[in-house]
């Protein structure tokens, strides 16, 4: 499974794409990316076909910038196929 950030870091309110989302998982090794060309580990656990959680590790953006390992709520807008990431868990 793909995700992308549509920025170079992770925030509220991002948009975010998923590749094909498998049925519920309790654990998922996936590489995120960001605009910036970052790529970094991360977990992500399918809750339902309307959001996951994902735990991204720490990782050290393009521009240099450290940015410790986060954990992320990504909800699907409903009725449509945009994922935005909906809070920090």
């Amino acid at each position: 499974m793909q995700i992308s950030f549509r920025d170079s870091h992770a925030y509220p309110g991002c948009g975010v794409r998923i590749g094909d989302l498998p049925d519920a998982v309790e654990s998922l090794a996936v590489e995120v990316a960001f605009s910036d060309g970052t790529d970094a580990p991360a977990q992500c656990t399918v809750v339902d076909a309307q959001q996951i959680k994902l735990w991204i590790a720490a990782h050290t953006t393009n521009s240099g910038n450290a940015v410790k390992p986060r954990a992320w709520l990504i909800k699907r807008e409903p009725g449509a196929p945009i994922w935005k990431v909906a809070s920090r868990i």
